[in-house]
């Protein structure tokens, strides 16, 4: 249950970092100030957090029984390259090709990624089982 709530947190979390990164790189004139910029900050927090939230079913579903310090950074790593890449080349609509970028990127480690094995001790010395 604390896995669950993490990851929600970390979804919502990284949803409000991507739409401040997507904020500060649309326009390359502005930057970073961007954000200082009235009501920029709070419709980023409010698209961020909402899409965070609308991707974190997919996101529990997706790290199940995966390394979260691993696989959280690295999906967040993802979208905010793809972010990036995407304002840089001034391609409309580049928020919402990263959402489908981040969604792909969960797609894909939920099948290929690397499992955590859990490790089950007897109470004999010495031997262990693994799941």
């Amino acid at each position: 249950m604390i896995r669950t709530f993490s990851i929600l947190f970390f979804s919502i979390i990284g949803g409000i970092l991507s739409a401040m990164v997507f904020s500060g790189t649309v326009d390359p004139s502005t930057g970073w100030k961007a954000l200082e910029l009235p009501a920029v900050l709070p419709i980023a927090v409010v698209f961020g957090g909402v899409v965070g939230l609308g991707v974190s079913p997919l996101m529990i579903w997706a790290l199940d029984k995966k390394n979260l310090w691993i696989a959280v950074p690295g999906v967040y790593a993802l979208a905010f390259a793809a972010i990036i890449i995407l304002n840089l080349l001034g391609i409309r609509f580049s928020e919402w090709i990263a959402v489908g970028i981040t969604v792909l990127g969960l797609l894909i480690y939920r099948f290929f990624g690397r499992r955590v094995r859990a490790t089950i001790h007897t109470d004999e010395i010495g031997s262990h089982k693994t799941q």
